[in-house]
């Protein structure tokens, strides 16, 4: 009889060992999750309070923060949009504290702003301070058509990412979408980071889910319960994925998430 209590206690010892082991791996990859919060205006000093961020952009932020978990340093991204006028208009409090602007001459006819490179931000109490020495950069446009012709040159497409990790082959990446190849859309982000998404077509999407073990799998992660080849339509909860660029690829830093299949 007490041989048999032993086995059944080594026995919970085991289970109960897994079960924890389990929850503290789910827990790292919680504390690991990329994360971001918007805001609208840095203060003066060249920090963000968290009590003025929020979790979703409605269009009318102009800075992103990016970290991960419970890390307390991130990546400051200036968002550009509709509203870049009024921050170039209101430079010594929108731009100044924070950013590096490269043609800070075209500030009296500039319209559009664009991201050069992110910059750095530190968590002091309960606010994101920039570096001083790592702001973000920067640079004016003049009209709108010069924008678009310079973030034209910023975008790429490529077909397929390698099954093993998730990565493309920089030397398979073209400027231009290839009918019958093309899939996936990227945006530079800065020189050595990007984007990227699935091209916003009907039948690029019907095939992406036609070869979905060869196209997506490697770069996705799918919430979904149901899958099968006559499904139309991907509904995402996170559209985008991001690459970092290392020597001859592109690699996998974050997957999209896919919620269901319509």
């Amino acid at each position: 009889m007490k041989n048999k209590e032993n086995e059944n206690l080594s026995l919970e010892n085991i289970v109960s060992t897994d079960v924890v082991e389990n929850f503290q791996e789910k827990s790292k990859d919680l504390e690991k999750k990329l994360s971001t919060l918007y805001f609208s205006i840095p203060e003066i000093d060249g920090k963000f309070k968290i009590e003025n961020s929020t979790e979703h952009n409605d269009g009318s932020n102009f800075y992103g923060v990016e970290f991960e978990g419970n890390n307390t340093f991130g990546k400051l991204h200036f968002i550009s949009g509709e509203f870049d006028k009024r921050a170039i208009d209101g430079i010594d409090f929108y731009l100044i504290p924070v950013c590096e602007i490269q043609n800070i001459s075209l500030r009296k006819t500039a319209n559009k702003i664009e991201l050069i490179e992110p910059g750095e931000v530190f968590l002091n109490n309960d606010n994101w301070v920039v570096n001083p020495d790592k702001k973000v950069k920067i640079r004016f446009f003049a009209n709108t058509n010069e924008f678009l012709e310079e973030k034209t040159k910023n975008v790429f497409y490529a077909e397929a990412p390698n099954e093993e990790d998730g990565s493309f082959t920089i030397e398979r990446t073209t400027d231009i979408i290839i009918p019958n190849k093309s899939v996936f859309e990227f945006t530079m982000i800065d020189a050595s980071n990007a984007t990227f998404k699935i091209i916003n077509d009907p039948d690029i999407m019907k095939r992406a889910i036609n070869l979905y073990y060869r196209l997506l799998k490697p770069v996705c992660e799918n919430k979904s319960a149901h899958y099968n080849e006559s499904y139309n339509q991907i509904i995402f909860k996170r559209d985008k994925g991001k690459v970092a660029k290392q020597g001859d690829k592109w690699a996998l830093m974050d997957k999209m998430i896919i919620k269901e299949f319509q």
